[in-house]
């Protein structure tokens, strides 16, 4: 009979979930495809389409720290599961910006909301990958951030089409 070593298969379990919660943080870094629309479409100042993603650079740097401290103390899976949930809420208020077409509203859903989830499973990804993987610390820790990077590459055709639906319901 052949065991399975389990330690071994949950070791890319884990490596594959810090590059899926690396991939949803790095949708914020997409945030420019929707600074020219806001200004064309919508009537935005430059500043205004900025200051949601300001905001939410901000709000993540500084959610860093406790989030660290939070995912030593409780662990890393509920501080990313909270972290999950609150891109979902603050991604899903955002959307409502055709009902709510405040920059406010995005500094507060975007800003506020996403930056705190970016904070919280970013606090996750390194750690984890380098307490399962020691003897492979370089390779795991920027495999599973790399989805940073690749997220606006991924995503910034769909915000296109996410944008195109907002006009199209405006007019």
């Amino acid at each position: 009979m052949i065991i399975k070593n389990t330690t071994t298969a949950n070791r890319w379990i884990i490596l594959f979930g810090g590059f899926l919660l690396s991939l949803m943080g790095g949708m914020s870094y997409a945030w420019g495809s929707f600074v020219m629309p806001l200004v064309n479409d919508w009537g935005w100042t430059v500043t205004e389409a900025t200051l949601p993603f300001t905001i939410m650079i901000i709000v993540f740097a500084l959610t860093m720290i406790p989030a660290g401290w939070l995912q030593d103390k409780i662990g890393p899976r509920k501080i990313a599961v909270w972290g999950s949930v609150l891109f979902f809420v603050g991604y899903a208020l955002s959307s409502m910006l055709r009902w709510i077409p405040n920059p406010a509203w995005l500094v507060l859903v975007y800003g506020l909301i996403v930056g705190t989830a970016c904070g919280l499973t970013y606090s996750c990804i390194a750690p984890a990958a380098r307490k399962w993987y020691p003897d492979h610390p370089g390779f795991t820790v920027s495999t599973s951030v790399m989805g940073f990077g690749l997220a606006a590459v991924v995503f910034s055709p769909l915000k296109r089409s996410m944008i195109d639906l907002w006009v199209l319901t405006e007019l």
